[in-house]
């Protein structure tokens, strides 16, 4: 597909480059315990208490993985089951928020 166009090949080399820069070096992040497929379905909520489980993905990562993984899951149910990519917006916010 980038060889029949150019200007497609330009702005994804000039997008990665952009994301490149823009990430840390990964040797710097330091890991911590994650779920590794952290999502919705994955909590309970008991009373005043939250409950995650489903821990089959465990291990140390990148904690970003499980908050980008969490919005990412909320934005797909958005389109799928509202029909707007956004109308979750107002709960991706209040979870980085409290995150």
């Amino acid at each position: 597909m980038c060889k029949e166009d150019e200007s497609l090949a330009a702005k994804s080399g000039g997008l990665f480059e952009t994301l490149r820069a823009a990430t840390p070096n990964a040797a710097t992040i330091p890991l911590a315990p994650c779920h590794g497929d952290f999502a919705f379905h994955n909590i309970l909520f008991v009373g005043r208490r939250t409950v995650t489980f489903d821990w089959d993905l465990h291990g140390l990562a990148d904690p970003a993985r499980d908050v980008a993984r969490f919005v990412v899951i909320l934005k797909r149910q958005a389109l799928h089951r509202l029909g707007s990519l956004d109308a979750l917006d107002g709960a991706a916010g209040v979870f980085l928020e409290a995150y």
